[in-house]
């Protein structure tokens, strides 16, 4: 046939003589029909079809043929059919218009939201979004795979004959799962039967059926062998089985050789229309021989969580948790420790209404070692701040019926107990003064016991406040066009803000210390101050949203004669939050003593990460005057795409030490991310961490030592407890 060149004008000479001959048979025949159907499409119409439900369809091929007696088009060379919900591209393409199925064959790929499909055959519906593939590979990231058989049975299922999968992206990964069928919902879960686990060439594990939430993060195995001195060598092992949407099951088992075997179970669960919880339980028969005599102690805690959105405006929530001892957190469970130390258990019902909230909640004491103020039950309701009947004033309260009990820890019998009713009222009226804002407010509680310390019984306590705050804003706009590094930015604008506030607080009718004292609304005192408070803030527009660079808030407190704490000014407190740009983070606040004339708190954060995160850099500090000063450093790097480090230290300037320190190192293994650290803390010895995870899966590995995450430097610590399933939306 010759250069390509000719090849194409040969083609073209055909098709123009197939319109030319043929068009007008056509074309009548579609002009008979015309009355009771849609128009047929000729030959020189296929290049935009509205021929499935889905919307209009692009066909571009180098050859494209129609027959109408069929009411078929087919395609050949470079096929590209473009679809809203997906992309088919093939060698050659039939298409049936009545249908909506093509029957594509050689190099087809089919491109849809969810995943990558590539065969050699493909049957595809364009109406149901359904098919059949054969000779497949398949990728929906991170899962790259090949099947046999591929049936796509919607756009949120896909079933496998014969599979091989892995996270590997090479043509020969160094590890796959084969399974005989594989269920993939993408995003969702994958569940295989009949895996085995192939490394390289050689299978070392074999399942009946293998589960894959792809929503949870958490490990489903968790190893952690090393060496603490408290704890000797040990291992901790979790195993976690998914049973379905609703359930999931823990398993563990640790071996301290020290302290002995502990044991643990975990059962996290979700109700149809009934909220989701965890129930845990862990017990251990600790054998201290880390002391000069040996001990042999069955040590336990058991805990349960549930909670459940009853609708939108009424939830619950409850919370059990028995320890055995005060010290067991301490020794066993150190980060749930740092985030609550004596956890409760109560149980919790909240319904908003549009003027106000309605909260029950039951406090109950289940640890004797603990000291506890018992709720059963409390009731509150806390009215928001409501116009009275157009007058300009405007009502708050605040009502709370209780039954409380205050269990003192064992080995004391005291126990403390009364009826109480508060009602807590304040009328306010804001007003514009020239440029100032004033609100002067009114107020005060009134109290009833059924039991008190010293006072008796059925006692009523008062007490009355007044007040006012006054406030104003000053701004100023201020041209930043090219003197900003934001090129977005062309305006900033300075405000400030004065606030002065004064509170007056009457002694109560019946002093704090004739009262059992059970929380705060039994210890409320005289007050007599002013609070001088003055907020900077710059802000720039980007966007259309206003966004604050910096912010910085100083107030200070005047105590008058008659307050407890003495006359004159008392703390001046700071608080300082800079983001000048996306990669740049401060914040500062400090508490200093005028009474004193000494910083009795201080702390700082800095964040700075390197362009395209290639280092980033983190300083913190924490001053106490009367506990501890320590500064953290915190600083990584990528060095190539292969390797990157990070260095972490805590040094005490008080006791002119180094706290803790820490040395990572990382390698990129292609699907797996490798992590060697060596951690000294002059608490808990030395440590020395190997960690191997998949990239596509950073909660799934193997750890080795006795810790991997800790908090960035000044920042609160997150709760590492199991949290519950989310809730389900329909029946299982």
């Amino acid at each position: 046939m010759g250069s390509p060149f000719h090849r194409k004008c040969f083609y073209l000479m055909v098709a123009a003589c197939f319109i030319f001959f043929v068009g007008h048979p056509v074309a009548a025949q579609i002009k008979e029909k015309e009355e009771t159907e849609e128009e047929e499409p000729s030959a020189m119409d296929l290049g935009s079809l509205d021929f499935t439900k889905g919307g209009a369809v692009e066909l571009n091929g180098d050859v494209i043929e129609y027959f109408a007696d069929q009411n078929k088009m087919t395609a050949r060379g470079n096929v590209v059919i473009v679809h809203p919900q997906a992309t088919l591209k093939a060698d050659e393409v039939d298409f049936y218009r009545n249908t909506s199925i093509a029957h594509a064959r050689g190099h087809v790929r089919l491109t849809t939201p969810q995943a990558d499909l590539f065969a050699q055959e493909l049957t595809y519906n364009f109406d149901t979004m359904t098919g059949d593939f054969h000779g497949t590979r398949f990728l929906s990231y991170p899962y790259y795979g090949i099947g046999k058989k591929i049936t796509r049975v919607s756009d949120k299922q896909m079933v496998l004959e014969a599979t091989e999968m892995t996270t590997c992206d090479h043509d020969k990964p160094h590890y796959h799962l084969a399974s005989r069928k594989l269920d993939v919902y993408p995003q969702d879960k994958i569940i295989a039967r009949n895996v085995r686990f192939i490394v390289g060439k050689v299978p070392l594990l074999y399942l009946l059926k293998f589960t894959k939430d792809l929503k949870e993060k958490r490990p489903h195995l968790h190893i952690v062998p090393g060496k603490k001195k408290k704890w000797g060598v040990f291992t901790l092992t979790t195993a976690r089985y998914y049973i379905n949407d609703y359930l999931m099951v823990g398993l563990t088992v640790d071996y301290r050789s020290r302290r002995g075997i502990g044991t643990g179970a975990a059962l996290e669960y979700a109700i149809p229309e009934g909220g989701s919880g965890v129930i845990k339980g862990y017990v251990m028969d600790d054998r201290n021989r880390t002391l000069d005599h040996h001990t042999d102690e069955e040590r336990y805690k058991y805990e349960w969580r549930h909670k459940w959105d009853i609708n939108e405006a009424t939830d619950f929530i409850a919370q059990f948790y028995k320890i055995k001892d005060s010290e067991f957190l301490e020794d066993f469970f150190e980060l749930e420790r740092d985030e609550d130390d004596s956890p409760d258990t109560f149980a919790l019902l909240t319904h908003n209404f549009p003027s106000g909230t309605l909260s029950l909640r039951t406090d109950a004491r289940v640890n004797p070692y603990e000291t506890i103020v018992e709720k059963l039950p409390e009731v509150r309701y806390d009215l928001q701040t409501q116009e009275i009947v157009e007058s300009g004033f405007f009502l708050k309260n605040k009502t709370t019926a209780s039954s409380l009990v205050k269990k003192e820890a064992k080995p004391s019998t005291v126990k403390l107990d009364t009826n109480r009713l508060d009602f807590d009222n304040e009328v306010s009226y804001p007003f514009k003064l020239s440029i100032i804002e004033v609100t002067p407010f009114v107020g005060g509680s009134e109290t009833y016991y059924s039991q008190t310390a010293a006072a008796g019984d059925d006692v009523l306590r008062g007490q009355f406040r007044a007040g006012t705050s006054m406030t104003t804003k000053f701004f100023k706009v201020f041209d930043a066009e090219g003197r900003f590094w934001d090129p977005d930015v062309k305006r900033l604008r300075h405000i400030v803000t004065p606030i002065v506030t004064y509170e007056y607080s009457a002694d109560p009718t019946v002093p704090a210390s004739n009262l059992f004292a059970l929380d705060g609304i039994d210890a409320i005192d005289n007050r007599n101050n002013m609070n001088f408070a003055l907020e900077n803030k710059i802000q720039v527009k980007k966007d259309d949203e206003s966004i604050d660079l910096l912010r910085w808030r100083s107030g200070i407190d005047y105590k008058y004669k008659q307050d407890p704490g003495g006359k004159g000014f008392d703390q001046i407190k700071t608080e300082v939050d800079l983001r000048p740009v996306d990669w740049i983070n401060f914040y500062f606040d400090s508490l200093y003593s005028t009474r004193t004339r000494k910083l009795n708190t201080a702390n700082f954060d800095f964040y700075i990460n390197g362009k395209e995160k290639q280092w980033s850099l983190a300083l913190g500090k924490r001053y106490n005057r009367l506990v501890d000063d320590q500064i953290t450093a915190d600083f990584s790097m990528r060095l190539n795409p292969k390797w990157s480090f990070r260095i972490y230290e805590r040094y005490d300037i008080l006791g002119a030490s180094l706290k803790e320190q820490e040395y990572r190192l990382s390698r990129d293994l292609h699907e797996w991310i490798l992590d060697i650290i060596v951690n000294d803390n002059k608490s808990n010895g030395n440590t020395i961490l190997f960690v191997l995870s998949l990239k596509a899966f950073p909660g799934d590995g193997l750890e080795f030592g006795s810790q991997l995450h800790r908090r960035a430097p000044g920042s609160q610590l997150q709760n590492q407890a199991s949290a519950p399933l989310p809730e389900p939306t329909s029946t299982p």
